[in-house]
């Protein structure tokens, strides 16, 4: 926790250093049927999920505050221990670019079990970049590193593409390629995948996504998918 608490004070100075700061916000809700991550399912497979976020933040610096939510609606009374029945994550991250089609973010991630007894939770240092190659097509890397309870490694990098398919529509794909290393485990190859969506603007500030992702995942010799709707509101 004490990394926590040293991240969320550099922010704020951030902040406050800023001499006039617009503020942001956001909100989505997302269901699925597998809660897909990094190369496997944290929940039993068939378990469907509802995935809450919320995000506040300033615009220039541009900081903000994410606190997110994994939560299975199905398949609670079984399979599921009450160490991992739900999660709530919080994300501080700020974002720069420091050049043109190059865009830089980095943070830290609270992982938290609340229904775990001990209470668990763990915590990530992160650093990611995408540029814009043309043509709705960019390439991006992240690293995230564990400095708690895992103590290890993930890296991902891939290409994206997004294309209007008409007006408020757009096709949105990404190529995964992964690999983790954590304390106590050997070196895994664990995302060879793709995912790819639409997302529809109802509104102004508000919008309606679907879509899918599939992986095999090398280490573990086995085929992962997640199928997602999402609603997302910003201001």
């Amino acid at each position: 926790m004490k990394y926590f608490l040293f991240v969320v004070s550099c922010l704020f100075i951030m902040s406050v250093k800023a001499e006039a700061v617009e503020f942001t916000g956001s909100g989505s809700l997302e269901v699925s049927n597998n809660y897909y991550f990094r190369g496997d399912y944290l929940f039993n497979e068939g378990t469907a999920s509802l995935f809450p976020s919320v995000t506040v933040g300033t615009v220039d610096p541009a900081v903000s505050l994410n606190v997110w939510a994994a939560v299975p609606v199905s398949k609670r009374s079984v399979g599921l221990t009450a160490a991992n029945k739900d999660e709530i994550d919080v994300t501080l991250s700020a974002a720069f670019e420091p050049m043109e089609k190059l865009s830089v973010s980095a943070g830290f991630i609270l992982y938290t079990l609340p229904a775990a007894d001990p209470f668990f939770h763990t915590e990530e240092i992160f650093g990611a970049a995408s540029y814009g190659i043309g043509a709705g097509l960019s390439a991006g890397t992240g690293v995230y590193i564990d400095l708690d309870s895992l103590k290890g490694i993930y890296w991902t990098l891939g290409p994206s593409y997004t294309m209007p398919l008409m007006e408020k529509l757009d096709f949105n794909s990404a190529i995964m390629l992964s690999f983790s290393k954590y304390s106590g485990t050997d070196f895994a190859f664990i995302e060879t995948g793709f995912s790819a969506g639409l997302a529809y603007n109802i509104l102004e500030n508000a919008s309606l996504s679907a879509g899918t992702l599939y992986n095999y995942n090398i280490d573990l010799s086995k085929h992962l998918y997640a199928v997602k709707l999402a609603f997302s509101y910003s201001i």
